[in-house]
């Protein structure tokens, strides 16, 4: 908590100190996200909810086009089940009672997306935006749990040995409305290209629902 509370803390100093540069404009963002990994060696994976809050900083270019980077605290992971060669039981009956294992896995990353967008006036007060660009992630901590009958076991993830890959890079895209060029509300969605583990090829998937606000 003490880690949450000094990010949360700069997300709201930062932009404070210098709002002053021009022509940038500088904004704190917080939502929540949905995130999962594709190509995963379980037997069958669930998405897991999470948030994400930091800093964004604006630079208008020419006519309604501009460039957007943001440094986000984000929490992802999923919820698995696999079993011996994937045999699963019925449908509604818990792994953990059927020879299989469950696994949650909470990790916590800085994310800095660096998008090119377009944002379009749409009537008095409203605009419209969309933005593409690529993100670079890095894994700063987390956790992993495990349960398989009476066994359970939690090991903390990016240990020297675990087979985590710390960074991650991808693109996302995002979509929505601003209001009186102060408050964003918006949804996005990115796409890992790099492999999140040295075991298997599972890559990164995260939904995302924000609201910003712009100094």
């Amino acid at each position: 908590m003490k880690r949450l509370f000094i990010i949360f803390c700069l997300c709201i100093l930062i932009p404070h100190a210098i709002q002053a540069i021009n022509p940038i404009q500088w904004g704190v963002t917080i939502g929540a996200s949905r995130s999962t990994i594709k190509d995963n060696p379980y037997s069958s994976v669930d998405p897991k909810w999470g948030f994400h809050g930091g800093v964004k900083a604006i630079l208008p270019l020419q006519g309604f086009f501009y460039l957007e980077g943001s440094a986000l605290f984000s929490g992802k992971g999923y919820k698995a089940d696999w079993y011996v060669n994937n045999d699963q039981p019925p449908a509604g009956t818990p792994s953990n009672e059927n020879g299989g294992s469950e696994l949650t896995r909470t990790s916590y990353y800085l994310d800095i997306p660096v998008h090119i967008g377009y944002k379009y006036p749409f009537i008095h007060g409203v605009s419209l935006y969309a933005s593409v660009g690529p993100y670079v992630g890095v894994g700063l901590f987390g956790k992993e749990e495990t349960h398989s009958g009476t066994y359970k076991e939690s090991v903390d993830l990016y240990e020297t040995g675990s087979g985590d890959k710390r960074f991650d890079f991808g693109m996302g895209f995002r979509v929505g409305a601003e209001l009186g060029n102060h408050f964003q509300l918006g949804f996005g969605y990115d796409w890992g290209f790099i492999k999140s583990s040295v075991d298997d090829d599972s890559q990164n998937r995260n939904l995302l629902f924000s609201l910003s606000y712009l100094f």
